[in-house]
C-alpha cells in the first residue's frame, strides 16, 4: 500500500473543490465583476491552494494510515474489507482481473 499517493490523490480532489468554490463565492458575493474583482478571486484561490495543500494533505495522510493501520490491526482479508480493500496486502489465491495470480511482495527478514 502506498499511503501517500492515496493521500495525494484524495487532497487533490478536495482541493479541486475548495479552490474553485472560494473563486466561485469570491465572484458571486461581488458587488459588481470586473478586473480588479477577478484578480482578487484568483488571488484568493491561489491562497487557499497554497495553504490548503499543506493542511488537507496533513489529514488525509493521517486519515489514510490510520484506516490502514485499523485494517491491519483488526486483520481483516481483502474479501471481506470493503472500504478497506484497497488499503490490504492481496491474500496469497487472489487473482487480477485478468485472470494472473497476484504477486505479493516478499519483504527479507533481518
Amino acid at each position: 500500500m502506498d499511503a501517500m499517493s492515496i493521500a495525494k490523490a484524495i487532497t487533490r480532489a478536495i482541493l479541486g473543490a475548495l479552490v474553485l468554490s472560494v473563486i466561485g463565492f469570491s465572484l458571486l458575493l461581488a458587488p459588481e465583476i470586473d478586473a480588479t474583482q477577478i484578480g482578487f478571486a484568483l488571488g484568493k484561490g491561489f491562497l487557499t491552494l497554497v495553504f490548503g495543500w499543506i493542511f488537507i494533505l496533513i489529514l488525509s495522510d493521517t486519515m489514510v494510515k490510520s484506516i490502514a493501520s485499523s485494517a491491519l490491526e483488526a486483520r481483516a482479508s481483502r474479501k471481506d474489507g470493503g472500504m478497506l480493500y484497497h488499503f490490504l496486502k492481496p491474500d496469497p489465491g487472489e487473482v487480477t482481473e485478468d485472470g494472473a495470480p497476484v504477486k505479493s511482495e516478499i519483504v527479507n527478514p533481518k
